[in-house]
């Protein structure tokens, strides 16, 4: 282990660095703790390939490495993949590893126990309680092995109480966004950022688009890609505009009014406190991850599927320009409550704290 009597070696164990959610909140928190501390170092290990935010990591020093982790199932192959994991991670000394996100408790914490590691859980998603016995034996067993668990949300923490029905030792800390506001016209009425998954609803927004601008003229973009693209675009390609995947979305957020969330599950949401940081006012499903974060006066919470209240949200935003810029001072003001820098020395100090 390198300098082992000053550097804190932390190794994060995730499944992909992706442009979204996990992936870009390990890159600013990477960016943000190594700007803070020259004691701690780090190390990635994707369990399932490395992804396109491998080269801002190598940027940063930070060379991250894959080995396949099957999923799941109980055939010989899944054995030898479970036994070579364990085996890389046996050679990849640190004072602490993190587990990030859930269900890769049940393998990657399966393996740190085995081994015997210092590790941390942490939560990303919400999720309601799984019917599936098997794997709620395993994270009730991982749980009891951690040092410690960490949460992005209350929301997050809720779901696993309600699981598990334990509280876990451990904290939230807000996840925190790192993206630059660029000087510009705001030219989009309306903008929507997400991966085009069953979870994120984007047809919703498709469909809300529509009908609003049987009244008004409203310019919305939505931006992304997944398994619903196309066919997203084929509904809303004569409403929208339609980016595909973009890896660095600030000229589009700087240039937008109001920025929307149909999910109807989150850990926190990072495309909302993306949308307080560039002066969005906020339209969104009301999910217990995301009024903990938004409150009444940066934008409108709304009830779950309900394209009529999403419609006409978007409707008044765009009659009453007024009201859109309150919302948008109060969301600049209220998106100082989440700082990268806050966030890093929170994960920091745990970092000591255990090690």
């Amino acid at each position: 282990m390198k300098d082992q009597k000053t550097k804190i070696r932390v190794v994060h164990l995730t499944n992909k660095l992706t442009i979204g959610g996990k992936g870009r909140f390990l890159l600013s928190l990477c960016k943000a703790a190594l700007k803070l501390s020259k004691d701690v170092e780090f190390f990635i290990l994707c369990f399932s390939s490395l992804g396109e935010l491998t080269p801002e990591f190598e940027k940063l020093g930070i060379k991250p490495k894959a080995r396949k982790l099957i999923k799941h199932g109980y055939s010989p192959r899944a054995w030898i993949s479970f036994f070579s994991f364990a085996k890389e991670l046996k050679n990849t000394p640190a004072n602490l590893y993190q587990i990030h996100g859930y269900p890769p408790l049940m393998r990657v914490g399966l393996a740190c126990s085995i081994l015997k590691l210092p590790f941390l859980a942490q939560y990303h998603s919400y999720h309601p309680p799984y019917r599936k016995k098997l794997w709620l034996f395993f994270e009730k067993l991982v749980l009891s092995k951690a040092l410690y668990t960490l949460h992005v949300s209350h929301a997050t923490k809720e779901s696993v109480v309600r699981r598990c029905f334990v509280e876990p030792k451990g904290s939230v800390i807000y996840n925190c966004p790192d993206r630059k506001f660029i000087k510009g016209k705001r030219k989009r009425d309306a903008i929507w950022v997400a991966r085009f998954s069953t979870q994120k609803r984007p047809l919703d927004f498709v469909k809300a688009v529509k009908e609003a601008q049987k009244l008004v003229n409203i310019k919305a973009t939505m931006v992304g890609g997944g398994d619903l693209f196309s066919q997203a675009k084929e509904e809303g390609r004569e409403n929208l505009e339609f980016t595909g995947f973009v890896k660095d979305v600030e000229e589009y957020l700087s240039s937008s009014c109001v920025g929307v969330l149909t999910s109807e599950r989150e850990g926190i949401g990072i495309s909302v406190l993306e949308y307080m940081k560039f002066g969005l006012p906020i339209v969104a499903y009301k999910l217990p991850a995301i009024f903990e974060i938004v409150p009444d006066k940066v934008g409108k919470l709304i009830p779950i599927g309900d394209i009529r209240s999403l419609t006409n949200t978007l409707i008044k935003l765009k009659i009453y320009p007024s009201l859109t810029q309150k919302l948008s001072i109060n969301a600049l003001r209220f998106s100082e409550r989440f700082s990268c820098e806050g966030m890093a020395k929170s994960y920091l100090e745990i970092y000591r704290r255990l090690t």
